[in-house]
């Protein structure tokens, strides 16, 4: 996902940012069992496995709760929403508010 051509992110066993638009760097997320991520004005949100939600600011991650347990494969960022979906048909929704 991104949010311009000099700020692109990817996750899975490797992650890694697009950042300056010279190369791909590791980081900023350090999980290893990431799976999803999305990218709006309220940072970059990444999901993974057993309910696990991270964003990043610009500056660093921190750790948010999902209301969930199950391994999410979605997200989706839209305005102050975060849309989770996951396995067993799992979905949530997460206010977000700085």
């Amino acid at each position: 996902t991104g949010r311009a051509a000099d700020a692109v992110f990817a996750v899975g066993t490797q992650n890694r940012s697009f950042a300056g638009g010279a190369a791909w760097e590791i980081g900023p997320f350090t999980d290893d069992d990431l799976t999803a991520v999305s990218a709006s004005a309220l940072g970059v949100f990444a999901v993974g496995k057993v309910g696990k939600l991270r964003r990043y600011d610009g500056t660093s991650v921190e750790p948010l709760v999902s209301r969930t347990t199950a391994d999410l494969r979605a997200v989706f960022v839209t305005g102050n929403l975060v849309f989770m979906a996951g396995d067993d048909g799992q979905l949530d929704v997460l206010v977000f508010h700085r």
